[in-house]
């Protein structure tokens, strides 16, 4: 019987180091689950150690530095950034995942996150209103 594959993104848009270990802990949840479509989100200059990994299906690289990955939660984030972001993201969605796990803890993490269609989010996010929040207890 042929399963429908489990759609899995992961947001990961933290250094190198944590982006090598994620893909140590996703390569064990690949061993246990085959089913398992992993998409990565990666900042574009750590792609290419993403993109050297056979069982990752699909790599989707973030413009770092056109997001100004440095936004501070104490900052008030300018519209014309947010609305930079949300553009990148309607040209990237391929379709809906099944899990969207946000690992980066970060401000621009958290609106793609909420930008990126899934049926359930782990992770930092962001309210309608902007404000940031988890929807697990474990983050």
């Amino acid at each position: 019987m042929n399963r429908r594959p489990f759609r899995l993104l992961i947001i990961q848009l933290t250094k190198l180091g944590d982006t090598v270990q994620s893909l140590m802990a996703l390569r064990a949840a690949k061993q246990l689950y085959p089913e398992l479509e992993i998409t990565f989100m990666v900042r574009e200059e750590y792609s290419a150690a993403v993109d050297r990994v056979q069982w990752v299906d699909r790599v989707i690289r973030v413009p770092s530095q056109r997001f100004s990955m440095g936004w501070s939660a104490s900052e008030a984030v300018p519209v014309e950034k947010i609305e930079q972001v949300e553009a990148w993201v309607s040209e990237n969605i391929a379709e809906e995942w099944d899990l969207s796990l946000n690992w980066s803890y970060s401000e621009v993490s958290s609106f793609l996150a909420e930008l990126f269609p899934a049926k359930l989010k782990l992770g930092y996010y962001r309210r309608d209103d902007l404000s940031l929040a988890t929807m697990d207890g474990w983050s």
